[in-house]
């Protein structure tokens, strides 16, 4: 039943799958600020998968859907993940560390990249549709490499 029920996105594959959508790369510089929104070295990300119904929050009105962070240099053979679901994702953001001077002004992934970052060894596989909510069916393209930035990819 969990196999049957996971094929179709209603529950998890397994606790240890995860499936982020891949923001940054190694080499690249991540951040968000309320002025700039989310960016990419320098630049800024277009992100018209963000449904506000879903997260409760507006990204034009809160462009960071949660605390601000960074600048974040992501290692060679890592990646910086989020979720789609941003109000709601334990996604990099959720997992790096900050200096705690930063911490206290409500500014976080300010400290060691490595620990909100995923290794690209452990990406297992890019997602080929979505199945819940309904109104959100979309096959996917064929994979490609793990670089493809904005690809949702499943990694343990």
């Amino acid at each position: 039943m969990q196999n049957a029920l996971a094929f179709v996105g209603f529950v998890p594959p397994d606790e240890n799958d995860l499936v982020k959508r891949v923001i940054a790369v190694g080499g690249q510089t991540v951040e968000c600020r309320a002025d700039t929104g989310l960016t990419v070295d320098g630049k800024a990300r277009d992100e018209p998968y963000l449904d506000p119904t879903t997260m409760m929050a507006d990204p034009k009105v809160y462009p960071c859907l949660g605390p601000e962070f960074g600048p974040v240099e992501v290692p060679k053979g890592r990646l910086w993940v989020m979720g789609d679901n941003r109000t709601h994702s334990a996604d990099s953001r959720a997992h790096c560390g900050s200096t705690p001077a930063d911490a206290q002004r409500g500014l976080i992934c300010t400290g060691n990249p490595t620990i909100g970052t995923v290794p690209v060894d452990n990406v297992i596989g890019k997602e080929r549709f979505i199945a819940w909510p309904p109104s959100r069916w979309v096959e996917s393209s064929p994979p490609s490499s793990v670089s493809s930035l904005g690809s949702r990819w499943r990694h343990y």
